[in-house]
């Protein structure tokens, strides 16, 4: 498992890359980079490209992020089944699936 960030010129757009599983090893270096750059005008994106499994803990991640930054979080590239699951959660309200 690997995530890598990737910031905007301008700081508007923090995309997390993760690649292979995605549990509960990446909250630390997930909200770790998120707080580093987290301002009023910063749009989170998590990037599904690479990705491999989500855990239900990966999804916790996601929650908590978008429950700190009081918005909705952005997914690109989101597999099916992990959609799936956010549809049938409270995750649906905090995420906007591209």
């Amino acid at each position: 498992m690997g995530i890598s960030t990737l910031v905007s010129d301008d700081k508007k757009k923090l995309t997390f890359q993760v690649s292979g599983n995605m549990d509960f090893s990446i909250v630390r270096p997930l909200f770790g980079t998120a707080n580093d750059y987290a301002s009023d005008e910063t749009t989170f994106i998590i990037n599904f490209d690479k990705q491999t499994n989500v855990h239900d803990s990966g999804l916790g991640a996601i929650l908590h992020l978008a429950e700190i930054k009081h918005e909705s979080i952005r997914l690109e590239n989101c597999p099916k089944e992990v959609s799936a699951k956010i549809e049938n959660s409270s995750l649906k309200e905090l995420v906007y699936i591209a």
